[in-house]
């Protein structure tokens, strides 16, 4: 099985049903796959020809299913951009990969101003002006005859950059496809006429329900940005029954649904999550408004899915060694995970990398063919994560392998800090980080964003600590401020800027 075979599926069986929601705009998967047969025909008319490498550069709305559907009918390669990047990443990103053309929306088209003139081999940039219509319907109506085979590549995506400029990992037909089955497989069933609603951009983790929803006859519901009191209207309105929430926004969305209850949502089947631990106090903030509706996966784009979080664990009172609320649920059926130290594997409950191998996971990453970049022995990934698989299967994940802070010898892990510090009603979000010291060689500094006009002193942060973890993992410093952490594109924190901050 393919994607451009699922999608026609898709268009065959449902296809006077909705398929695309944008604002006023309404199309069924008849309209949505014939708009994707002409966009596919217009790239291939400009001379693009199959497994040549696209780069889209958008916001969530109508016509990003345009390009969706239309690469995979004219089996190009999508490479999906990071709206608000620099100018810097996006060359990098487009001329990494060999992009031969972009497609922009016109309000990112200032992002990439100039950037033929440094990319020779950029032949064509098509802007989704008012002259976008025009241009798609001017094309060819009828489906173009090419083949596609499951190993040819279906995307390019790249990692956060968090340590540096973007790596392209290149995710062929198969593989999205076992990554679709993966994010689905805890999930209740997708029935037609069910609605996804897009608050994440499509190009991070939000792009891989499309094709689930798609294929099972349900509505991709466009939203261009998270914004808490538009997302709850168009949630009540269209009846969403499936959406994916950041960690950083879920939040900001129970706090402006504080006076809804789960009678209030009864279609929502599922409140997906993922990419960082979830603080208690917003769990019980989830199951209070939404009900138990919570999934918050942990995985990589060079792995996939890992680990999902299912509802009925954040009731579960701490059993036998296991702690179900601070995990991120247990391995899937499908991956084959084991915590090593530097030599070793870990004994149940033991800190250290976290190791895995799934059926989509990378073979490298693009442009290094012949490097085996994280891929070990026996076709292991070393993630780069640090984690704890406990006796009852339960994961939790401790941070990033170079976030880890050693002091006088004792590793501390931030996201542990972290945890303990968002429980806090008046703290909306903290990163803890090490900071140079002559006799330690690092100590721990907690930045603390709270809430305007909050009391909470630095002392009291240090109380909370001390109550949760031994004394020498209690940091040092703590800065309280009401500004927001610095961040990068995809809404990761940016560790390294902290720790270059005034904190004493």
């Amino acid at each position: 099985m393919d994607v451009r075979k699922l999608l026609a599926r898709g268009a065959q069986f449902y296809a006077a049903r909705e398929a695309i929601i944008d604002g006023e705009r309404r199309i069924s998967f008849f309209e949505a796959w014939d708009r994707g047969i002409r966009f596919a025909n217009g790239l291939l008319s400009l001379g693009l020809k199959p497994q040549d490498r696209v780069g889209v550069l958008e916001d969530n709305c109508l016509e990003s299913s345009d390009a969706y559907i239309g690469l995979a009918i004219a089996n190009m390669v999508r490479v999906p951009l990071y709206a608000g990047s620099s100018f810097e990443v996006h060359s990098h990103m487009l001329g990494q990969t060999s992009c031969c053309a972009l497609v922009a929306s016109s309000n990112h088209i200032e992002e990439v101003a100039g950037i033929q003139n440094k990319l020779s081999g950029l032949e064509h940039i098509i802007v989704r002006d008012e002259g976008y219509e025009e241009w798609l319907f001017s094309q060819c109506n009828e489906l173009p005859e090419i083949s596609v085979e499951t190993e040819d590549l279906f995307i390019i995506r790249h990692s956060g950059g968090t340590s540096g400029l973007p790596k392209g990992i290149g995710i062929t037909h198969r593989r999205w496809i076992i990554s679709m089955r993966d994010w689905f497989f805890r999930l209740p069933s997708i029935i037609p006429g069910d609605a996804f609603l897009h608050v994440s951009p499509m190009s991070h983790a939000s792009g891989y329900m499309f094709l689930p929803v798609w294929a099972a006859g349900g509505r991709n519901i466009m939203l261009p940005s998270f914004e808490p009191t538009k997302c709850l209207e168009v949630m009540e309105r269209e009846d969403v029954a499936y959406i994916f929430v950041a960690p950083s926004e879920l939040n900001r969305l129970i706090h402006f649904a504080s006076s809804k209850t789960p009678n209030d949502w009864p279609h929502l089947k599922a409140m997906m999550s993922g990419g960082a631990p979830i603080p208690s106090k917003v769990l019980q903030g989830i199951r209070n408004v939404f009900g138990d509706v919570l999934y918050q996966s942990y995985g990589q784009t060079e792995v996939g899915i890992v680990s999902i979080g299912s509802p009925w664990q954040w009731s579960m009172e701490d059993f036998d060694g296991s702690y179900p609320a601070r995990a991120c649920g247990t391995p899937l059926n499908f991956v084959d995970i084991k915590i090593m130290d530097e030599v070793r594997v870990q004994a149940a409950g033991q800190a250290g990398e976290i190791v895995v191998r799934t059926d989509g996971m990378m073979d490298n990453y693009w442009g290094d063919e012949n490097k085996d970049c994280n891929l070990h022995e026996e076709k292991w990934i070393y993630t780069g994560d640090m984690g704890r698989l406990d006796k009852n299967g339960f994961l939790y994940i401790l941070g990033r392998k170079e976030d880890v802070i050693t002091s006088g010898g004792n590793k501390i892990y931030p996201l542990e800090l972290e945890n303990i510090i968002c429980s806090q009603t008046e703290v909306l979000e903290a990163a803890v980080v090490g900071v140079p010291h002559n006799e330690l060689g690092e100590v721990v500094l907690a930045y603390c964003v709270v809430k305007e006009n909050s009391s909470l002193k630095e002392e009291e942060i240090k109380s909370i600590c001390r109550e949760k973890v031994d004394f020498d993992n209690v940091p040092l410093y703590v800065k309280i401020t009401t500004e927001s952490l610095p961040k990068n594109n995809i809404g990761k924190v940016i560790r390294k800027s902290l720790q270059t901050l005034s904190y004493t």
